[in-house]
Order: structure tokens, then C-alpha cells, then sequence
């Protein structure tokens, strides 16, 4: 079981999909068009239209890619 399913099991947890829509994914592959290809394409509950995204593209978004966002976001997070 990947931890996303694990995840996805548990709905008591707090956690949730950061920067994984298909608004966000769209927008880091225009910026980075080349990533590697999707594995394994499952319907993601959060947002069912991401994995026409991901379809779409032909390239999954990793975090290496989108490193300054991420770390944008936690830099504004902690203020």
C-alpha cells in the first residue's frame, strides 16, 4: 500500500494534498514542461480532474521541480 492510500484511509488526519491540483499541476508544467512520465494514474479524491491533468501532459510534477514554490509557501507559512 503506497502512503497516499494510507493516507487516504485515515480521515481523522490532518493532513492535506499540498500543491497536488490540477490548477497546481498545470501551472508547474508550464514552467517546467519536462518531467518524468506518470506512473500509475488513479482518480486523486481531493480532485478528480487531476489525473486528466497529469493525462494531459504526459509528465508528472515531483517536488525537485517545484522546490522554490514549496519553499516560498513554508517562508510565507512562517511569516
Amino acid at each position: 500500500m503506497t502512503p497516499l492510500q494510507l493516507l487516504l484511509r485515515k480521515p481523522r488526519s490532518p493532513a492535506r494534498p499540498w500543491r497536488r491540483t490540477a490548477a497546481d499541476h498545470r501551472a508547474a508544467t508550464a514552467r517546467t514542461p519536462h518531467g518524468p512520465e506518470p506512473g500509475r494514474l488513479t482518480e486523486a479524491p481531493w480532485d478528480p480532474e487531476l489525473t486528466r491533468a497529469r493525462t494531459e501532459h504526459g509528465t508528472d510534477v515531483v517536488e525537485e521541480l517545484v522546490a522554490d514554490v514549496l519553499l516560498a509557501d513554508l517562508a510565507e507559512a512562517i511569516g
